[in-house]
């Protein structure tokens, strides 16, 4: 009788091109995904979740049923089922509801691929001198918002735990007149004193407040990606508080920036019904563009190399009948 599978998932192992800890793509075949086959156990949606393994996708796709989906990785990223998502995929895998479990898994892979492009460029921009700052501005004026809460918010963040109620007033006047700061930011300093003399213990804690409804702001708006729960936390006292979180979202608040190139997905996305597979248009050039490998040796030092690599093994298969890419896959 033939047994039918909606998700399976594997991980918790360390991926290597043609590898799955110590097994090779031929032991996986014959030791694990053969005898499955032979007790005519297929599966709907097959998530191969640790690295590059979408060099194991020509031992992994006879368990696919016809109307089956794989999903790997081209380069060494994080986990894409994570415990929230177990949780969140709970209900309709009671459900046997493929139609929402797809969804979650998409989702998922949209904020982190989003994440990864947004790495690509924190160092970078958070290096920036105020002139090429005004010089990427002046181009692309839409990413003044996500700039501004990278570049500036955590100055004011610093500014007002200053032991010097003096030194925080100078340097948030000192702000307040650059011209690349975003709307967000520029608002908080609308309660700042006219004259340091006034800048008192009260007036520090009322700019910390406006900080704060700021931040929450960046934490809770659709608009932003991140949607976090935020209730009863303290701006910075606490852990988990404001502060921490905003800052452990700034990739993916980064990659609002548009105007930023985008690295390409790490994902890798087949389907049995015809042998297709979607991933980055990025990654089917051949050699991959300077510029993309600069993106992807920011995640990690192989990726390009991994990447381009798989990629052409996978072309050059018997697996891939129809190429499908996409350009700025998930993002």
């Amino acid at each position: 009788m033939t047994r039918n599978i909606d998700l399976m998932v594997l991980n918790q192992g360390h991926g290597g091109i043609g590898y799955f800890e110590d097994w090779s793509a031929a032991d996986l075949l014959r030791y694990m995904v053969q005898p499955m086959v032979a007790a005519e156990i297929s599966v709907n949606i097959l998530v191969l979740d640790v690295c590059v393994s979408a060099s194991l996708l020509g031992a992994f796709s006879p368990l696919l049923s016809n109307q089956g989906v794989l999903v790997s990785t081209l380069y060494s990223t994080g986990a894409i089922v994570s415990t929230d998502i177990w949780r969140q995929l709970d209900a309709p895998l009671q459900r046997r509801d493929l139609f929402a479990i797809q969804p979650v898994l998409n989702t998922r892979m949209q904020a982190l691929t989003a994440g990864i492009t947004g790495l690509s460029h924190l160092d970078q921009v958070r290096g920036w001198t105020e002139i090429q700052t005004l010089q990427h501005l002046q181009a692309q004026p839409q990413d003044r918002d996500a700039i501004s809460i990278i570049r500036y918010l955590p100055q004011i963040a610093d500014a007002v735990r200053r032991q010097s109620l003096a030194q925080a007033y100078v340097d948030m006047v000192q702000l307040r007149q650059n011209p690349n700061l975003g709307g967000g930011e520029r608002a908080i300093f609308d309660f700042l004193p006219p004259s340091a003399n006034q800048y008192d213990a009260h007036a520090n804690a009322v700019i910390q407040s406006k900080l704060s409804d700021r931040v929450v702001a960046i934490l809770t708006l659709a608009q932003y990606g991140l949607q976090r729960s935020v209730a009863n936390l303290q701006l910075f006292g606490g852990s988990p508080n404001l502060w921490e979180m905003v800052q452990h979202g700034r990739e993916q608040l980064l990659a609002q920036a548009r105007g930023l190139r985008r690295c390409p997905s790490p994902y890798a996305v087949y389907g049995a019904d015809g042998g297709w597979l979607q991933l980055d248009a990025e990654l089917m050039r051949a050699p991959l563009d300077p510029a993309v490998s600069g993106l992807l040796a920011r995640i990690h030092p192989s990726a390009a190399q991994d990447a381009a690599q798989i990629v052409q093994g996978l072309l050059n298969g018997g697996d891939v009948q129809v190429p499908r890419p996409e350009l700025n896959f998930l993002q």
